[in-house]
This record gives structure tokens, sequence and C-alpha cells, in this order.
């Protein structure tokens, strides 16, 4: 009885997690894109860009810190993530599909950081 409570509890934590991680990504994505308008990535010009963006553009700022913060949260959700999908004991055959996308996830979010 008390492993079958910890399995749900594991089950609920790695749903939260989901939405938590489609949530992130999709803020990091659209403040992305907005930022894509004005940032110029280039050498000499990508600092600079990027103060022209906090000080010029109306909210700018938050603009950028929301990307900021969702990036690092997905790699912080992400990794506990695993963690939970280990506990579960879900890197099973039926779960195989998440537990590597999980982990790829995961390395990608920190190679593009």
């Amino acid at each position: 009885m008390n492993s079958l409570k910890i399995n749900f509890r594991l089950r609920r934590i790695a749903t939260i997690g989901a939405i938590a991680l489609l949530t992130l990504a999709s803020i990091a994505a659209l403040s992305g894109i907005a930022i894509a308008f004005y940032y110029q990535p280039t050498a000499a010009a990508a600092n600079q860009s990027l103060a022209q963006i906090k000080s010029t553009i109306p909210n700018g700022w938050l603009i950028l810190s929301l990307h900021n913060w969702a990036g690092n949260g997905i790699i912080a959700v992400s990794l506990i993530q695993i963690i939970v999908l280990f506990l579960g004991r879900q890197f099973r055959r039926s779960w195989l599909t998440a537990w590597v996308s999980g982990i790829l996830l995961t390395l990608s979010t920190i190679g593009l950081g």
C-alpha cells in the first residue's frame, strides 16, 4: 500500500514536471523570438544590442529576464525530472522514450545555455 502511494506521488510529480517543462520552453521560445527582432549576433554589436534592448525597447529588460529565467529553469526542472523518473523506476521499456528524451533535452539545454 505504501509503495503504491509513493509511486502515485512520483507519477504526479513527473506530470507536473512535464507541464513545467512545456511552460518554460514556451516562455523561452516566445521571448527568444521577441529578442531576435533586435539582437545582432556579431562580436562587435552583441553586447551593445543587449544594452539597447534593455534601455530603449519598452519592457525589454523584462523580456530578457524572462528568457534568462526560463532557460535556467528548464535545466533545473529537467534535472529534477530525470531524478523523479529514476526514483519511480520509469526507465523501463514502457517509459524508455520519456527517459531518453528527458536526458537529451537536459543535455541540449545545458549545451545551448
